[in-house]
């Protein structure tokens, strides 16, 4: 049960309107999930949403490892409503239906292609341990360069910043549907 109330926007006053109506326009699908969290401080939710509008448009990893990432920080955080609306983003962007059952199972994903075992192993190391090994690291910037690790750090950042809210204020996914992980 969510400890925040629908998202009303009759309610919201003038700022948070103008932040709410700055990420409906940017929204990939609709405006749910955290924002009703971060609509709390709006100006924090610009920020956010500034971030979120990089990770989402202009970094260079390509949606297929950008969503594998996403479901690696949504499992470390068993957050409910980032694995529901994810999982079907990356299954349309190439993730294997087994990688993904694996990582929701919480079992070492078999990989096909290099690229995705380095972002698992990156992301699952960092959201772990929080830190990479120098072995890892010296991996992962011959994989995808300085800049793109940094990248993919930040995006595991962004979606650890969601998923945080998500689990702190409670908000799941839609009523009536039933929840994608277990503990």
């Amino acid at each position: 049960m969510a400890r925040l109330p629908e998202l009303r926007v009759a309610a919201l006053d003038e700022r948070q309107r103008a932040v709410y109506s700055l990420v409906k326009r940017e929204a990939r699908e609709f405006v749910q999930g955290p924002i009703r969290a971060l609509l709390l401080s709006p100006d924090m939710a610009e920020q956010i949403q500034a971030f979120g509008r990089y990770e989402h448009n202009l970094a260079v990893f390509e949606p297929r490892l950008k969503e594998l990432a996403v479901l690696i920080a949504a499992r470390a955080w068993t957050s409910q409503y980032e694995w529901y609306i994810h999982a079907p983003l990356a299954r349309k962007e190439g993730i294997s239906d087994a990688v993904i059952d694996a990582i929701r199972n919480r079992t070492q994903p078999n990989f096909e292609r290099e690229d995705e075992k380095i972002v698992y192993t990156v992301s699952h190391e960092l959201l772990k341990n929080h830190r990479l090994s120098q072995p890892l690291y010296d991996l992962a910037v011959k994989a995808f360069g300085e800049s793109g690790l940094a990248e993919l750090v930040g995006l595991l950042g962004y979606f650890v910043v969601l998923a945080m809210m998500i689990n702190s204020f409670e908000l799941g996914i839609p009523k009536g549907e039933t929840p994608p992980l277990t503990d």
